[in-house]
């Protein structure tokens, strides 16, 4: 790696040239992974106006070689996006360097995990950086076509010796951070845990129309990011830490 590459926040007048670096690296990667329809959503969705926005309620940073913008990264809350690298310098630690920069920016922001959407040719990159796949999901595009991504994340928590496992207990909140409205108390969800990473999502009812959480169980505390859409299509998310305790002690 050139010793005059560095991370840099990003600005406004970086807008039309990080905007034109992140197409070229997706019309270079993604078509030997996605038909055309699917490169024509990733496309629109990283438009100007969603850089632009990110780039003024977010965090996001520009990796550069001198003038030229060689890699960025995107931090929203827990949430990590946007990160792409010049197809020339892939395997690099380009895309690492980006990786840890975010990481350790949503440690200071006191976040317990980080959390993304992977394509499919990025899933291996995440996979050595220690993220966990829960899901695959997918979003159909243009002419009924699928695109396929997966649902990873990564404990910012260094974990015990002992895993733990939610089941047999019941938990309570202790602490709470809101970043916009709670969720209805009772919505019913399904969740699956690998190691001490656990992964949820909510059912359509109690006002949810999709909702979906991540959480780090860690000496009896369960600490979880949320986010979730409700019935009039507005996002929520917000952040908790609940104490962890036997169901048994439940009061019938």
């Amino acid at each position: 790696m050139k010793q005059d590459s560095q991370i840099q926040p990003f600005s406004e007048r970086d807008l039309d040239a990080l905007h034109d670096f992140i197409i070229k690296v997706i019309k270079a990667s993604y078509p030997a992974y996605y038909p055309p329809e699917a490169i024509d959503f990733f496309v629109a969705y990283s438009g100007r106006e969603g850089i632009l926005k990110d780039g003024a309620e977010h965090c996001v940073v520009v990796l550069r070689e001198g003038d030229k913008i060689v890699g960025t990264g995107t931090l929203k809350n827990s949430h990590v996006k946007r990160v792409f690298v010049d197809p020339e310098r892939q395997g690099r630690g380009y895309g690492k360097r980006i990786m840890h920069w975010l990481e350790n920016r949503a440690v200071r922001d006191g976040w317990p995990l980080v959390e993304l959407h992977s394509s499919l040719f990025a899933k291996r990159f995440y996979d050595h950086l220690g993220y966990v796949m829960f899901k695959m999901g997918k979003v159909i595009v243009a002419n009924e076509e699928r695109l396929y991504y997966q649902r990873m994340a990564k404990s910012l928590i260094r974990p015990t010796e002992d895993v733990e496992t939610i089941d047999g207990n019941a938990f309570r909140t202790v602490v709470e951070k809101e970043i916009g409205t709670k969720i209805a108390p009772g919505a019913p969800f399904d969740y699956g845990q690998k190691e001490a990473l656990l992964y949820a999502e909510y059912s359509k009812s109690h006002g949810v129309k999709y909702g979906e959480s991540f959480g780090v169980l860690q000496s009896g505390q369960l600490a979880v990011v949320s986010q979730w859409e409700d019935l009039s299509g507005q996002t929520h998310s917000s952040r908790s830490v609940l104490m962890g305790f036997p169901k048994a002690a439940l009061k019938p």
